[in-house]
């Protein structure tokens, strides 16, 4: 049976405010431990006479918490080249979601990505079902990873989403089937939107799913539009 519009509304939704809670809980944590960590600071600073040896120890234990979450800004960083504020935001709830799991999630975006041939938002509900079912898939896998690539050539935009997999790991076709899931309905339902989306779409976009014992690997092509005089 196929799933009715509210449905798929509903779920997209959802979706949608956790990604927007998720960003609105880490900068307030982010502030709270800023915050704590500089009046800290100011404590051993305006001693009089400032013992050296504890502000290093200090500056020490701080750096070693900020090197905890350097692979996280490290590839947050690596957004700077991505200018659509729809999917670098999903991108970044998205990293953050994947470090709080321990996935390590790498990003490469070579070229500046300044605006793309659709709606942002199409894009948005895509790429967050995409990479949500890829860091499920990864935190079931013995060595979990996911990695997202941006890439630009002459005729199109290539986004390459790859994630590790349990060796069981099903085959694709039977991914494309409606609201067919490994685990849960969830899954199941997202990617029954991401086909439907693909589809109303089909003369700009094409998902192309590869697979092999460990890795799952989605590439979806967006064409670019030709207008004369460009």
């Amino acid at each position: 049976m196929r799933l009715s519009e509210q449905e798929k509304q509903k779920f997209e939704l959802t979706q949608y405010v956790n990604s927007l809670e998720n960003v609105t809980q880490n900068i307030r944590k982010n502030h709270h431990d800023f915050s704590n960590l500089l009046f800290s600071l100011g404590g051993y600073t305006y001693q009089s006479p400032i013992d050296e040896e504890d502000l290093k120890k200090y500056f020490e234990s701080v750096t070693q918490t900020f090197e905890e979450d350097y692979h996280y800004f490290l590839e947050i960083s690596k957004l700077k080249n991505l200018a659509i504020p729809e999917l670098k935001t999903l991108i970044f709830t998205k990293i953050m979601t994947a470090t709080k799991k321990d996935i390590p999630f790498d990003i490469e975006i070579e070229q500046p990505i300044e605006s793309l041939p659709i709606d942002q938002l199409t894009l948005s509900r895509i790429f967050g079902i995409l990479i949500d079912n890829a860091l499920e898939a990864a935190e079931e896998s013995e060595q979990p990873y996911v990695r997202l690539a941006i890439i630009e050539d002459e005729q199109q935009y290539l986004f390459i989403l790859v994630n590790a997999t349990k060796n069981d790991e099903i085959s694709p076709l039977l991914l494309q089937k409606e609201n067919f899931s490994t685990k849960g309905k969830d899954r199941g339902l997202g990617l029954s939107i991401v086909h439907s989306i693909v589809q109303d779409h089909s003369d700009q976009l094409t998902l192309k799913t590869t697979q092999n014992e460990q890795e799952f690997s989605q590439t979806l092509f967006l064409k670019k539009e030709y207008l004369h005089g460009h």
